[in-house]
């Protein structure tokens, strides 16, 4: 006899959402969902006592101390408007520009100085760079995005110089060092697209940062303020570095391969470079303190979200001890080939004592993928006797900038029959039964769920689409003004190739979806609007197909509150259970 898992059982479990240091203070300042929604806590690195700091549910995603100050963004109820905000002594969170409210700040540097360098797409969709000095309660205006959005990447230890990047695409994210009011490319008479990410200052004359430049997978390169001079560091073949962080006359680099995060310790002057053990599969943070020690976020799918800190020894103790007493299913990764020959990876989740029953799940992005990492929901599933397929699909990370590309106004043709390719091997293979299979994702997930069930619905029993696309004409041109020259590089243009969006479009293929459908949505979804979703369950009832919509109204583009996922879960499995 199977024995069932309660959510709530598996759901003793925090989400971590980023964390930063205060040396001064001893302590570690996190975004956590540990008390039923989002807030800020803090963490003693003495006692490991906890506090909860801010009492408002709301996510944030960043933090920065000085002088025992603690500053935070928050959004309201997952618009993803998030604002910097004061924390006060009370728990009372203040905006540190109330005329900023409704715009979103993006990336921030800050400096020793008190100077918070954030971007806002405030009175600009191309993005301004602000510094809010910290001490005074003063903000002023150092850059203007033009060309393309600009983020402010890092800034010089004397704020002589900062350097910025120009988001085009995904793919395409080119860096410059302002001095002086004089902008130079880290990357001298660069041509053709690469992309430029984690910059960091070494003193006032090297910058170390990561980027793809002439190669298919991100390497560490400097550059030299002073002379110009643009040098490759280190590149690890077959993994793409992704983060790095300095810890005293060494730096940490973070790689991903496929599935899975790396660490190393690379030694400049030498050129030395070790790999470092890791206490989990996932990195979502890298961190050094004053003295040098390290601190990892991160997670495995076995395991939940936690920071773990090195010790002298070189072993990882985890300082966020919110896990799951229960054992998990640990899935393992898989490849196959695709119609063309590409060769896929993808994670599967065999559960103990399997129900019959396989869920495909497509990550979301699409320029992401999914990875060993935390996932309540499809342990859930796991634990309850589904088999999980999730394949990592071409345009998905971790596999090389070209393969990254191929979904870039191909959103609805390659990725759709690479998730085909892999049912058909999961069917050959004899893991998978066609006809008992439940599609279901997440955002572009709940996209390619709706388009795989309008065009292949011979291998489908029910579809779940959380926070998805229906109409790929629509969802352009409702993109935030910021987003949308990112956007229509993905997607394309809804003029110029109204006749390839409308073929790729779900909601095209409504007369041939395969019913039931659960449809799930956040009111205050600013990435996809909630019309996406109920412009198709009007048409779904309209032919008659049974077709279940919830609306949440006090989330966005994901889950921040505890008491809405474990209702969205358990009303998942519910519905598959039915099938």
């Amino acid at each position: 006899m199977m024995t069932l898992i309660a959510i709530q059982d598996l759901y003793q479990t925090t989400a971590i959402a980023c964390f930063t240091v205060d040396d001064e203070r001893r302590r570690i300042l996190f975004s956590t969902n540990h008390g039923g929604s989002y807030d800020v806590w803090e963490l003693c690195l003495d006692s490991l006592e906890t506090n909860r700091l801010t009492f408002s549910n709301q996510h944030s995603s960043s933090l920065f101390t000085y002088d025992g100050n603690v500053f935070a963004t928050f959004d309201r109820d997952g618009d993803e408007h998030y604002q910097w905000h004061r924390v006060m002594d009370d728990g009372q969170i203040i905006p540190l520009s109330e005329e900023e409210n409704g715009s979103t700040a993006y990336f921030a540097s800050f400096t020793s100085q008190g100077h918070i360098y954030y971007s806002t797409n405030h009175l600009n969709p191309l993005i301004n760079v602000m510094r809010y000095d910290a001490v005074l309660g003063t903000k002023t205006l150092v850059q203007k995005g033009e060309a393309a959005p600009v983020v402010c990447a890092a800034v010089a230890p004397d704020e002589s110089s900062y350097v910025y990047t120009e988001s085009y695409s995904n793919t395409h994210v080119p860096a410059y060092c302002m001095v002086g009011g004089k902008a130079y490319p880290l990357i001298p008479d660069a041509v053709g697209p690469y992309s430029t990410q984690d910059v960091l200052y070494d003193g006032g004359d090297q910058i170390y940062f990561l980027t793809d430049y002439g190669e298919d997978f991100h390497y560490l390169a400097s550059y030299k303020p002073s002379t110009g001079l643009f040098q490759k560091e280190l590149s690890i073949e077959g993994e793409n570095m992704k983060g790095l962080c300095k810890a005293e006359d060494e730096l940490i680099l973070t790689t991903e391969k496929g599935v899975r995060d790396h660490l190393h310790r690379y030694f400049p002057e030498d050129g030395n470079c070790t790999r470092i053990g890791a206490p989990c599969d996932t990195f979502n943070q890298l961190k050094a303190t004053s003295d040098g020690t390290l601190l990892l976020l991160g997670s495995s799918a076995h395991a939940s979200d936690a920071i773990y800190h090195m010790d002298l020894d070189g072993r990882w103790e985890c300082l966020t001890p919110y896990r799951v007493k229960i054992k998990r299913v640990k899935p393992v990764a898989v490849e196959y080939p695709s119609f063309d020959g590409l060769t896929i990876e993808g994670i599967l989740y065999r559960p103990d004592e399997p129900n019959g029953m396989t869920i495909l799940w497509p990550h979301g992005g699409p320029q992401k993928s999914e990875r060993l990492k935390d996932r309540p929901l499809l342990q859930y599933l796991a634990l309850n006797g589904y088999t999980i397929f999730a394949p990592n699909f071409r345009g998905s990370v971790g596999y090389g900038a070209s393969f990254m590309k191929q979904v870039e106004g191909d959103w609805g043709v390659g990725p759709r029959l690479d998730c085909v390719a892999g049912m058909d091997w999961l069917i050959a293979e004899g893991l998978v039964e066609k006809g008992r299979i439940a599609v279901m994702g997440g955002s572009y997930g709940g996209y390619m769920s709706l388009l795989l069930s309008g065009r292949h619905p011979e291998y489908f029993c029910g579809t779940v689409d959380i926070f998805g696309i229906s109409d790929l004409i629509s969802y352009v041109e409702a993109a935030p003004e910021t987003l949308k020259p990112l956007i229509v590089n993905l997607v394309g243009d809804p003029v110029g190739q109204r006749e390839k969006l409308v073929a790729e479009s779900p909601i095209t293929y409504v007369e041939d979806m395969a019913g039931p459908m659960l449809i799930i949505h956040g009111k205050n979804d600013t990435r996809v609007r909630p019309e996406e979703s109920e412009r198709i369950v009007g048409r779904l009832r309209e032919r008659g197909i049974p077709v279940q919509y919830i609306l949440l109204e006090d989330e966005g583009h994901s889950f921040s509150k505890h008491d809405n996922e474990v209702m969205v879960y358990q009303e998942i499995k519910h519905f598959l259970d039915t099938l």
